[in-house]
Order: C-alpha cells, then structure tokens, then sequence
C-alpha cells in the first residue's frame, strides 16, 4: 500500500487507460529523495502487467554510468532487441549502433530519439507500452536526449513514459515540454499511518521523534525506526527528512567492519552490478565474499542471482562519501584491474576507472580515455565523448595534446548543441594548439555562442580573426569561415563588420590550385558588397548552381544557403533548400529547423503562403524540441508575418514584418511608412527586408513624397536588375508607374514580367493596382477584368485582406456582384480531434500525400493514414477532397 499518493497514482492510472485506447503521455515525477517516486513507478507497472497487459520496460539511472553512451537506453530496450529490425533499416542501424550491437559512425543527436520513437510506435501497435526511467537525474546524457525527444512525440500511440527526478542534491534534469508531477511530503495523519504500518513496535516517546524528524518523507519514516533499533538515531546530525536519511545511511555504512565498507563502496563505483566482477575487485583490496554479509544483514546491499543491487540509491552516495580520496583511488584501480574488457562496454567501464585512479597526468592513461571517446554504444554519443574528451586533455601531460584534446572535447560539445561549454572548451584549447586548421576549427566554435546570444558581430569577429591565419592549410575551411563571417556581419547591422569581412576576403591568400575554396572566396566578397549595395550577384550565383556546395559537410551547406535569397533567384533557393530539408528530415539532424526557416522565408516572398506557414511551424515545433530556441523565436516570426498576409490573428506582439503588412493591406500608408521605416531605414538593412524596399516606394509616392520615394527607387534598382530575374524588373516597372506621368506602358510591363515569375502574390498585387489606377482614372469597365482576376488570385492564395481590398475596388468599379469578403467555407466541428489528427487533416487539406505528412511530422505512412481513418467520421467527410470544403481553424 503507497500512503498518501491516491491523487498521484489516479493521474497514472489514467495515463494507463489513456495508453490502451491508443493516446500517448510522458511525466516527470518530481520530489526530494525518498518522497515515493519509485514506489509510484513500481506500483504504475505492477498495474500495468496485472489489469492491462501492458509491455513493461524500465531503466535506472546510475551515477557511475552517466558517463556511460546509452547507458539508459540499453537497459531500457534489451528486452525488446530484437524487435528493432522491424524498423526501416536506417532507424534500426542507429538503434543497433546506440545499443553496442553493431557497429556504425555516431549520428546526429536526433536521429536515436526519431529511431526509439518509431520503435515505441511498432511496439504499441501490438499492446499499449509503458517506459519507466526512474532516477532519471543519473541517466547518461545521450539516453536523456533520446528519451525526452521521444517522449515529447507521444501523443496518438499507446505508450506511457514516466521519468521519476530529484529534487536537490542530484544532478538537474531539465524537460523542457514534459508535464510535471510534483509529489509533496505527507501530512502528519498520513505519516503517523505509514509509521504505525511500518513499525507498530516503537516506543511512543520515539514514534514522536521520529514522525518530528522525518518530516512527511516516506523513506525516512521508514528507515529512522531502523537507526533506532541499531542504537544509531541519537548519532545523526541536525537534519531532516532526506537528509535524515542520507546521514543515517552514512553512519551506517562508516559503522560497517573495514572489509564489507570496501565491498560497499566497490558495488558503488561499479555500477554494473556483476558479483563476479565484485569479488575479483574485493580481492584486490583484501576482502572475500563472505565480507558482504554484515552489509546484506544491515539492509545495505542486496546480492541475488549474481548481482548486486543498492536498496536505495542514497545508500550508493553515501558510501562513496564517507569514503576517503585514497580508498576511493584504491577502488577504482580495483575495479580497473578486474573487469574484463572483452567488450566495448567493458574496455569504456575500465578505462573510466582507470582515468578516476589516476592522480597525476599519465600520456599512457589519456590515450586509453581518449580512445574509449571512440568505441562503445554509438561510438561515444556527443555530450558523453566532450566529457571524455575533456577527461582525456586533463591526463594529458604535454601542452599540444591536451590542446588537441580539448579541441576535440569543444567539437564534441558543439555538435551536442552545447554551445556555451563548447565556446569554453575551444577558449581554453586556443592557448595551447598551434596547427592553424584547428585554430580555425576552434575559432568557429567560438563563433557559435555570442551568435546564439544575440551578438553576432561578436561572431562576426572570431570568423574573421581566424580564417586567414588557416588559408594556407585548410583553404576551403578559411574561405568557408569568410563567407559564415559576411552572412553573420550582416546579421549584425553594422556595415564596419561587413567591410572588415570583405577586406579580410579579398586579401585572403589561396593557392593556385585551390578551386573550391576560390569559389567559396569569391561567393563571400560577392555577399559582402550586395550587403553594401555593390554589385557582387554572380558570384554568389555562381556559388549555389556550381559543385562546389555539394562538397561542402552538411552543416556547412545549411550555412551557406542560408544566403541563396539574397540572389533573387527564388526558384532556385526553394529547390536547394527543399533538397537540404529532405536530406535533413531523413537523417533528423538538428539542422532541420535552420533549414525549415529558411524555406519558410523563400516560400512566403513567393507567396506560397498555405505552404509557408507548414513549414514554419514544423520549425518552430523541431526547434523547441531540439531545444533551439533561437531557430524557435524566428519561426514564430515568421508565422506571425503569414498569418498577417492570411489575415489571421496573431497572439502576443507581432513583430514590425507582421504589422507594417497588416497596415499595407488596410490602406494605412501612415502607419505603413512608419514600419517600413524601422525595417529598412538602418545602418545595414538585412535581405529580407530589402524584399519590402518597393512597398516602402510605393508608400512614399502615394504619400505624394515623390522625391524620396525616387532616392528609394534608385537605391534599390542595383541589386533588382543585377538579379536578372523578371519578376524584379516587373516590380521596378510597378514602383515606377507610382511615379511616372505616364504610368499605362510601365504597368503593362510589370504585369507582363510578373505573370510568368514566380511570384504569384506579386503579381495578383499588381493586378490590384493597376485595377485601382484605371478606376481611379475614370475607366472602371477596364479595371473591372484586372480586379476580378486579382480578387480570385489572392482568394486562391489565402491572401484574405488584400482579397477584401479587391472587392472593394471591384464594388467601387461597378460590379455590384462582387462579394464584401470571401465567403465562408462551412465551418467545422474539429473539437473531437486530437492535436495529432488535427495537424494530420490540416497537411491533408493542403493536398500533401500521406509520405509527406509523415515526413514532416516523423510519422509513418500508416500512423498518417490511421489519424485520416479516425479523424473523417469526426468531421462528416469521407475523403480528402471533401476535406478542402471545409473550414478547419487554425491551431
């Protein structure tokens, strides 16, 4: 019986029903040590096995494992190994590489949770699964990021994860996303209960004592009774509660006879839990097997079935606390010496005790931690090889290799998407590596982090100051850094940094037969002085129709085509970065959401707007999972700037995009100007403001400012023609109608130009103005045929304000049949859908195949056709072109 946590395993109970009709739920169980969270978990499973049937899987986390590669995973998934191969054989590859059984390059920080996810979703299509991870505060960081990308995911499978967390004096165990469960102390009646159960036989005076001293902790009121009857309770110090219980099992431990408080503290740091492994250790330090009893007899230890076991994880801290540093080292090397290392797991566990034996820098010892940085489950999973890495640099007797060292460790960090301690690592490898690729390498480490921080001429700078030193070693890497420095320099605003950019570009000294690196020079100079207002468009071009970008890592690829808009070429941005997303997606690299950003932007000037909205939000969810919220903060952004041309309300405060388009499509050219002003009257405007540089023309010459909307004019035409692409011409021609005597032949030209771009919205906008011009100039029959075209365009487009702007001007025209606004498709009840179903249906609306939902949501084809099947008799429609009839509300 669990005293006092009715309310906490009703909310279990429910996740298990929840489970076998087919919902998912993930919760963090929360509370100080002993509070019950691990009697919660034991109780959740005995009622999963016993009423429903559920495939019960659990994990521990185990502090001595944490620097373990999937430590967690492995003990969670071995009863269910060979179900893996059920998996498409990518995600079974890197299930099989995460787990040690077979071998394979480390992949992307994601792609284990997109792999462990699909596994859970196979797994429940057979019966509902429940996941326990109890101490989940210990669990090695590479499991952590697979279980919680997971379990965020949970939501139409019928599968239950329950992390249970510590509060206090254990590592944090931050997740982000997950609801909480947070399990407070017991009440005094509910305590005297639990005590009474438990140990009937106390003396009143010191059932008092004891009720007083525990405060409300389960583990407490159990284990104080014990200290009493071992004559110990009068020896612990000024606690309460848990630490009660913590000093009660130190004394405990420390009153043990020297050889069994040896045996303890082995079982402690090994972690492993093997008995033979224990004996062989304990041999090494004087003690037999015979020495386990007195801990066995004391409730300190539990040996069965060839394995030992800690009743409770306060015991394991506290008998590595109370042990001196010289029988700790003396431990470790035990354990070193006795494992047997026939594995990959086992050669990582040893060389871990060895590095923990050793007190002073050992070359010998820091090539085996470094070497174990490579080998194990998933060839050392990121965060676990920086921390190996870093163990490594610090054993490492000479400057240059623990130099190199802790450049790897400062990589390893980077890659984990830690980019404060990576930033960290590289500082301190700076000082002591002298090859200047590595420098570089290290330089853009350094870059990562003031960027992320809102300082990206901080950024700017560490690019700059590292690339030249490194052009006669690595040339594609020092021009690569030139280009990454220019794109971030304009991110910055400031043009000093750009120049600085372009300067340190154009003196970059390459060797003759250095093509790539020529090509990735000329690309950066080329956006540098189209950030300046120069002409620099065909080398940049040049750039992204080439080979050159094929050749270059993903990630580097990712940072290159972040500046394809800045080409014009929006056909060819929206094929590169499609292809990149697709790549991305596939291998569910943390990338994704820079990518998707990207996208969004090149899909919304293009006016595809249904589809630009898709992707942002798919952005925006990948990048709060993966936990970037920089790449989050700019999806919302964008989302925001959509909504605004669909005519959508927007929560919080739009951005300046978003309301400068609102005004636009309201007529409100005062407010308009205003906001056209902040965005594009700065020292350096960024690309994607440029895109509203005609907007801002426009809005001048119909304020009657015709002088400063001609300097607008001209200093935008550069780059406009410079693109050679039509639909800029056509809206040159459209900002120079605005402001010429005789407007008809430019508008004739603009929408000529703009009719075979692709810039649909563009052009359904022009259509609008020269309606408006000839109605205004008394030829209403002839602006009739240009309004009616461009009403149904921007209907077509989701484009709902400027589509009401239309009508109006066609009302105002003449034609009486015209709509006030766009009429209502019949509204529908989306209540009893899921969040799930309700994404799935909208994506099918938007005439995406059910591969495609699934790509973009990392769902399978069939869990995709599973929510359409469930989600059409909820909605009253029975396919999906029934589906388009429909209103679905945003959300």
């Amino acid at each position: 019986m669990i005293y006092g946590r009715e309310q906490e395993a009703q909310v279990l109970a429910e996740a298990l029903q929840a489970a076998r009709s087919g919902h998912g739920t993930a919760l963090v169980l929360r509370g100080e040590a002993g509070i019950g969270k691990s009697a919660l978990l034991a109780d959740v499973a005995d009622r999963a096995r016993e009423d429903g049937g559920l495939l019960v899987l659990s994990a521990l986390g185990v502090e001595t494992e944490r620097d373990l590669p999937f430590a967690g995973l492995h003990m969670l998934l071995a009863p269910v190994a060979d179900r893996i191969d059920v998996l498409p054989e990518r995600q079974a590859a890197v299930l099989h590489t995460a787990l040690g059984t077979a071998d394979g390059p480390v992949g992307d920080r994601f792609q284990t949770g997109i792999a462990l996810h699909a596994l859970l979703n196979a797994l429940a299509a057979e019966r509902p699964v429940l996941c326990l991870i109890d101490d989940a505060h210990w669990i090695d960081a590479s499991s952590a990021d697979a279980l919680l990308f997971a379990a965020r995911r949970l939501r139409d499978e019928g599968t239950v994860m329950l992390f249970a967390a510590r509060d206090g004096h254990a590592p944090a165990f931050p997740a982000p996303g997950i609801p909480q469960l947070l399990l407070p102390r017991l009440d005094r009646e509910t305590a005297a209960a639990l005590l009474a159960a438990h140990a009937p036989d106390l003396p009143r005076q010191v059932s008092e004592f004891v009720l007083r001293e525990a405060a409300g902790n389960p583990l407490a009121l159990k284990e104080l009774p014990t200290a009493h009857r071992e004559g110990a309770l009068e020896q612990f110090g000024p606690a309460i509660g848990p630490d009660r219980v913590r000093h009660g099992f130190a004394e405990r431990v420390a009153n043990l006879p020297p050889r069994s408080r040896a045996l303890v503290l082995l079982a402690a740091l090994d972690g492993g839990g093997d008995l033979h492994t224990l004996v062989r250790a304990a041999a090494h330090l004087g003690a037999d097997l015979i020495d386990l009893g007195p801990a066995e007899c004391r409730g300190l230890l539990l040996a069965t079935d060839g394995r030992v076991s800690f009743p409770h994880p306060l015991i394991r801290s506290a008998a590595v606390q109370t042990a001196s540093l010289a029988e700790r080292v003396a431990a470790h090397a035990a354990l070193a010496r006795s494992l047997p290392g026939t594995s990959p797991d086992d050669f990582v566990r040893r060389v871990l005790h060895l590095a923990a034996a050793t007190t002073e820098p050992d070359e010998s010892v820091a090539r085996k931690v470094e070497e174990s940085a490579g080998c194990g489950r998933g060839q050392a999973a990121y965060g676990t090889a920086a921390a190996t890495y870093e163990r490594a640099a610090r054993l490492s007797p000479a400057p240059a290799d623990r130099g190199r060292r802790l450049a790897l460790a400062a990589r390893s960090a980077a890659d984990a998407g830690d980019t404060p301690r990576a930033a960290a690592l590289a500082e301190q490898a700076a000082s002591l590596v002298a090859d200047p690729a590595v420098r570089a390498g290290l330089a853009q480490i350094s870059a990562l982090d003031p960027y992320f921080r809102g300082r990206p001429d901080t950024a700017a700078r560490l690019l700059i100051d590292g690339a030249t030193p490194a052009a006669a070693h690595a040339p594609v890497k020092a021009a690569f850094m030139l280009l990454d420095a220019t794109g971030t320099a304009w991110v910055s605003g400031r043009r000093t940094i750009v120049r600085a950019a372009l300067a340190a570009t154009d003196a970059l000294p390459l060797p003759p037969d250095a093509v790539d690196a020529r090509a990735l020079r000329d690309a950066a100079a080329g956006l540098a002085r189209i950030a300046l207002g120069q002409p620099g468009f065909a080398a940049l071009h040049a750039l992204y129709t080439g080979d050159v970008l094929h050749r270059l890592a993903p990630l580097e690829r990712a940072c290159a085509l972040e500046w394809v808009i800045a080409t014009g070429d929006l056909s060819l941005a929206e094929h590169l970065l499609s292809e990149l997303a697709d790549e991305y997606r596939a291998n569910a690299t943390g990338a994704l959401p820079e990518v998707l950003r990207d996208l969004t932007r090149v899909r919304l000037l293009r006016g595809h707007l249904h589809d630009a909205d898709a992707t942002a939000h798919a952005a925006e969810r990948i990048a709060e999972e993966t936990d970037q919220p920089f790449f989050a903060a700019e999806a919302r952004d964008l989302r925001a700037t959509i909504a605004a041309w669909q005519g959508r309300p927007v929560e919080g405060t739009p951005p300046a995009t978003a309301r400068a388009v609102l005004a636009l499509a309201r007529g409100d050219l005062d407010d308009a100007l205003a906001l056209l002003d902040v965005l594009t009257q700065t020292e350096l405007p960024g690309i994607m403001t440029r895109y509203l540089s005609i907007d801002r023309v426009e809005t001048l010459a119909r304020l009657g400012r015709a002088d400063d909307a001609r300097a607008a004019l001209d200093a935008l035409t550069p780059w406009a023609v410079e693109t050679g692409q039509d639909w800029a011409r056509g809206l040159l021609a459209r900002a120079e109608a605005h402001l010429s005597p005789d407007p008809a032949p430019l508008w004739d030209e603009a929408l000529a130009r703009l009719s075979s771009s692709d810039r649909p919205l563009e052009h359904a906008r022009t259509l609008l103005g020269h309606g408006s011009w000839l109605r205004r100039t008394g030829r209403p029959s002839a602006a009739r045929p240009a309004l009616r075209t461009a009403a149904e365009m921007l209907a077509a487009l989701g484009a709902a304000p400027w589509t009401d702007r239309a009508r109006a001007e066609l009302r105002a025209a003449g034609d009486s049949g015209a709509p006030a606004s766009a009429p209502a498709p019949a509204a529908a009840d989306t209540t009893a859908l899921s969040p799930q179903e309700r994404h799935v249906v909208r994506l099918a609306a938007e005439g995406l195949t059910n591969r495609q939902i699934g790509e973009r949501l990392f769902l399978s084809p069939r869990t995709v056709g599973y929510h359409l099947y469930n989600a059409y008799p909820k909605l009253g429609v029975s396919s999906r072109i029934e589906l388009t009839r429909i209103d679905l509300p945003d959300g």
